[in-house]
C-alpha cells in the first residue's frame, strides 16, 4: 500500500512516519510539503512540492492529511474526490457541518474517512502497557493525565484563522 501524507508536520515526523514504517502493508510512503524540500525528507520517502499534484499523480492508495486545522476540510475533500481512502489529523474538522458533509462525500464515493489519534504511539503508552502487563493486581483500568507544555507564541494552534485559538 502506498501512503501519501499531505503536510510534513511535527506529528508526521515524530509519530506518523515511524508508525507507518512498522506496518507491513505500507510498502511506500510519499510526503507532499509546501514548506520542506526533498532533502528534508526521511530516507526512502518520496516527495512532492504540491498537494494537488501529489493527489493526482502519486498513485497512492490512502492519504493522511496533516496541516493546520483550518485546511483539513479542503484537502480531505480533494483526496476523497480523487477516490482515495483518507485519514486526517485531529481535530479533523472545525464544525459539525463540515464533518457531516465530508462523511457524506466519503460514503458517496465508497471510501473510508477516519480521524487519526497518534497518542497510542507515544512512549508513555509503551511504559503504561508494560506496567499493566507486569502487574499482578487484578486492576483492569488505568488513568493517565497527559499535558503538553506551552508552545511557542507563534504556533498555529494559537491562531483562530488556522483553526486554533
Amino acid at each position: 500500500m502506498h501512503l501519501l501524507i499531505l503536510g510534513y508536520s511535527s506529528i508526521v515526523r515524530r509519530r506518523v512516519v515511524p508508525a507507518a514504517r512498522t506496518l507491513e502493508r505500507v510498502t511506500r510512503i510519499s510526503i507532499a510539503s509546501h514548506t520542506r524540500g526533498a532533502s528534508d525528507m526521511p530516507d526512502g520517502v518520496g516527495w512532492y512540492g504540491d498537494y494537488q499534484e501529489a493527489l493526482a499523480s502519486s498513485g497512492a492508495d490512502v492519504v493522511y492529511v496533516s496541516g493546520t486545522n483550518a485546511t483539513h476540510g479542503r484537502w480531505v475533500s480533494e483526496a476523497l474526490t480523487q477516490g482515495l481512502h483518507t485519514i486526517v489529523d485531529k481535530p479533523a474538522f472545525l464544525d459539525v457541518h463540515s464533518a457531516e458533509r465530508l462523511v457524506a462525500l466519503a460514503q458517496s464515493v465508497g471510501k473510508g474517512l477516519a480521524e487519526a489519534t497518534v497518542f497510542a504511539f507515544h512512549p508513555q503508552f509503551t511504559l503504561l502497557r508494560s506496567l499493566l502487563t507486569a502487574s499482578e493486581r487484578e486492576s483492569t483500568r488505568a488513568t493517565a493525565i497527559l499535558s503538553i507544555p506551552p508552545l511557542p507564541a507563534d504556533n498555529f494552534r494559537y491562531r483562530v484563522d488556522a483553526g486554533g485559538g
